[in-house]
């Protein structure tokens, strides 16, 4: 995936140098994203960003920031206990929903996975979405290596417990729902 996200930013970038205009107009934030992504490798650190267009540059920093889940520039790398493994992401998930707090639940998820999840709980609606919730019982772990996880769970739907699974990525030290 790295090798994969350097090489498109590459060609990305290429692809606009004859088009070449100063990055003055990006943001404090957007300059922050920049360095975050060089830092880890995910920019090539040499990559001169001066002449990209600023507006390519900012669609290149959605993408990295939908893909690799980041939400906040300012607290990405701050430990978040809450965050710390698939167990604790889920449970703050559910509860989340079970408050009602959707901007806390779609923080545990991945953002590209965040649509498909709203649009599913639009359609159910929040009171059915509740009702799953508290039927269901604790995740059980399949798999968890190299920054990927498995886990089932099982909900009663008629007189059948049912097995749903669920699967979480760590990102920067912080586990994410990847999707369920």
């Amino acid at each position: 995936m790295k090798k994969i996200s350097i090489l498109l930013a590459i060609l990305f970038s290429l692809s606009f140098l004859a088009n070449v205009q100063p990055a003055s107009s990006l943001s404090g934030e957007d300059i922050k994203y920049i360095e975050f992504f060089k830092k880890h490798g995910i920019l090539p650190k040499e990559m001169n960003t001066d002449n990209i267009p600023p507006d390519k540059l900012k669609e290149l920093i959605e993408y990295f920031k939908k893909e690799y889940g980041i939400d906040d520039i300012d607290s990405i790398e701050k430990p978040d206990e809450r965050f710390s493994s698939p167990e604790k992401t889920w449970e703050l998930f559910r509860s989340s929903l079970l408050a009602g707090d959707i901007e806390l639940a779609n923080k545990c998820l991945m953002p590209k996975y965040r649509e498909k999840h709203d649009s599913m709980r639009k359609a159910i609606g929040d009171d059915k979405m509740k009702r799953m919730v508290e039927e269901m019982k604790p995740i059980q772990k399949i798999i968890k290596e190299d920054g990927r996880a498995k886990y089932r769970i099982k909900r009663k739907i008629g007189n059948q417990d049912i097995t749903f699974y669920i699967y979480f990525v760590e990102v920067f030290g912080k586990w994410k729902i990847l999707r369920y």
